[in-house]
């Protein structure tokens, strides 16, 4: 029954201490809701990119505009709505690598976060996800 209110920048801070988030944008409300809505289904560009690094990129074909970085899958070769991209960039974070994978379909690296190793200037076969969890 305790109402507070923290003002921060902090993701990690405001999705783990929240039960509801109020975004700003400018000055003005752009979102409101509880983290894990926010995080998996941003209701704008701005929240996706803010809050989970999400990247907004025009893909011929798809009707997909926003793409999550922690929705992607490695997939099998030839499997459906599986791509295969060039390893460009790896940082290891832990218990979890970052990676910025180049493909021609798409207009700009994608960034995805797996907990395996993958080696720089390698392939890798991903897909997206579109499911409710990470």
């Amino acid at each position: 029954g305790l109402t507070t209110i923290l003002v921060t920048h902090d993701q990690k801070e405001a999705l783990s201490l929240s039960d509801r988030i109020v975004i700003l944008d400018r000055g003005q409300i752009v979102a409101d809701g509880k983290p894990e809505d926010l995080y998996f289904t941003p209701p704008n560009e701005f929240v996706a990119g803010f809050l989970s690094g999400g990247q907004s990129l025009r893909v011929q074909g798809l009707d997909r505009q926003m793409f999550l970085p922690r929705r992607w899958k490695k997939s099998s070769l030839g499997e459906r709505g599986s791509w295969e991209f060039r390893i460009s960039s790896r940082i290891f974070l832990g218990s979890e690598y970052e990676y910025l994978g180049e493909n021609s379909v798409f207009p700009q690296p994608i960034r995805f976060f797996l907990p395996e190793k993958l080696e720089t200037g390698g392939m890798a076969h991903l897909c997206y996800t579109d499911g409710d969890s990470p």
